[in-house]
This record gives C-alpha cells, sequence and structure tokens, in this order.
C-alpha cells in the first residue's frame, strides 16, 4: 500500500500511520491498542484468565469492525481498482475474523461441563 500511495500520491504529506513499523493502523507492537502501554487499560490490571481473554477478543472485535467499516467505504469511494479489491479481501476476512471471535465469546460465557 505505500507503494501505491507514493506511485499516486507522490506530493502527498506522510501521515501519523506511515512512521511506524507496526503497520497501517498504528506504529509499534501493537500494545498501545490493548492498553498495555504505561498507564493503559491493562497496564497494572489484576485482571486475569477469562475477564482478560473476554476484554481483549471484545477489543479485538472493535478494532477488526473500524477496518470493515473502512474497507466497506473504500469498495464505494476508491479511485484505484485495487483498492477496491484490497478492501472487498480485507472486508471478507475480518468479518470472518469477528465471527470467529464472537464464537470464542461465546465459549467464555458457557456454563463450564461437568
Amino acid at each position: 500500500m505505500r507503494t501505491w500511495r507514493q506511485q499516486w500520491y507522490p506530493d502527498l504529506a506522510p501521515t501519523f500511520a506511515m512512521g511506524g513499523s507496526g503497520g497501517a493502523m498504528m506504529s509499534g507492537s501493537g500494545d498501545e491498542m490493548m492498553g498495555a502501554s504505561d498507564g493503559g487499560m491493562l497496564s497494572g490490571s489484576k485482571m486475569s484468565g477469562p475477564a482478560t481473554d473476554r476484554m481483549y477478543l471484545q477489543m479485538m472485535i472493535a478494532h477488526h469492525q473500524l477496518a470493515v467499516d473502512m474497507a466497506e467505504q473504500a469498495q464505494v469511494q476508491a479511485a484505484h481498482p485495487e483498492l477496491v479489491d484490497l478492501a472487498v479481501t480485507i472486508a471478507i476476512e475480518q468479518a470472518a475474523e469477528i465471527e470467529r471471535m464472537r464464537g470464542y465469546l461465546a465459549d467464555l460465557s458457557a456454563p463450564p461441563q461437568d
């Protein structure tokens, strides 16, 4: 995507997403999003086990949903067919991940089997 951006929009100023090594959505390792950095939601938390799993899955579902929303918007508004194709793939794959994570959440909420 960086190559496309450089080819299609060579004079466009860099954006925040281009600075880090962590990909298009953020710089760093991704710990910032999940709250593991200093002062984050999970730093110093006493949560563990299923509560941590639930929080992680809920946050990842929201994160993946943002990707689906952006991909759907790109399918309608993108000027380049390459981006439309990528957006279709992203929307399908991220929606499948959301469903998988919802299944994991349901499993966490199910009463334990004897």
